[in-house]
């Protein structure tokens, strides 16, 4: 679970976002949208404590892990990534993505790398999850299957999923919110 309670963030000395009171539970996943620029990413840095809000507070109960919008992948081979080699290749089997398991990093494409991220994002144990974009790059197929495997690897087991995307994904998941950045403030769209 995370709880921001009035958590500001100013930049260049204008208000970025500013959230009253809200509560991430865990079970379901928390679809956050909104343009570019607007304060997603930031908000997830406030919550792992990778930068400071200037007002407010932002609490995250048990362990989380963070896949950053930039994520950076370990050489040489696609293994590398990884501590549970077997755990990654299933999921990787998941995402149809198996004849990339013995390949060089160097030589993935965009997609490929996004899966290979998500898989070493997925293979950590946590009680969070913060996902900045994790299916960016990936094709509508592999997307989907994306989605799935972060339905059973995740929400099966009522972790707190949070993630940061573009387009709407309420579909493959059973219950969520969507919420929407907007004029500096986070409102909740949608619940299922």
């Amino acid at each position: 679970m995370i709880r921001c309670t009035d958590l500001s963030i100013v930049l260049n000395h204008k208000k970025l976002l500013h959230i009253e009171n809200i509560t991430f539970e865990e079970g379901i996943v928390h679809i956050i949208q909104g343009e570019n620029g607007c304060g997603k990413s930031s908000l997830f840095r406030c919550m792992t404590g990778w930068s400071s809000p200037d007002s407010g507070s932002c609490v995250m109960l048990g362990s989380w892990v963070y896949q950053p919008q930039q994520f950076h992948l370990f050489a040489p081979k696609v293994l590398d990534n990884f501590l549970d080699a077997e755990l990654a290749k299933q999921m990787l089997v998941s995402l149809k993505a198996e004849s990339i398991i013995n390949q060089s990093v160097k030589r993935l494409s965009g997609g490929e790398r996004q899966k290979v991220a998500l898989v070493r994002t997925l293979c950590t144990d946590a009680d969070v999850y913060l996902l900045d974009e994790p299916t960016s790059y990936m094709d509508e197929s592999s997307r989907l299957l994306a989605y799935q495997l972060i339905k059973e690897r995740l929400l099966s087991l009522g972790k707190t999923v949070l993630m940061i995307s573009h387009e709407s994904v309420m579909d493959p998941f059973d219950c969520g919110k969507v919420y929407l950045f907007k004029d500096s403030k986070l409102n909740i769209i949608n619940t299922w």
